[in-house]
């Protein structure tokens, strides 16, 4: 058992990068941010009955791999588009650059 001391994502993150994991299971996806370095379970349902099973699966590799953006890349474009940590509006997202989605910060990053 690890416990993290502060982001869970991090001490995920750092564990895959170290081939500890094969996968991290998390709805949020800081877990890219922090530089995950294997598959992000998004949504994980495990049931007795193995074809009941599902799975949401982001591969970080493809990601980077097809966007052609690095691991500090994708921490640009989180704060282009707007994430929890730039704003303190109250809401559970921050703003980002005013009127700027992602055709608009792929360019720009890469």
């Amino acid at each position: 058992t690890k416990e993290a001391v502060g982001e869970g994502e991090a001490c995920c993150a750092s564990l895959a990068a170290a081939g500890l994991v094969d996968a991290i299971a998390s709805r949020d996806s800081d877990a890219l941010l922090f530089g995950a370095t294997s598959r992000v379970f998004k949504v994980l349902k495990v049931e007795v009955e193995e074809t009941k099973s599902s799975a949401v699966v982001t591969d970080v590799d493809a990601i980077r791999r097809k966007s052609g953006i690095s691991s500090d890349g994708l921490v640009i474009v989180a704060a282009i588009l707007g994430n929890e940590y730039d704003g303190n509006d109250g809401s559970k997202r921050g703003t980002g650059a005013h009127q700027t989605g992602l055709k608009g910060a792929l360019p720009v990053v890469r």
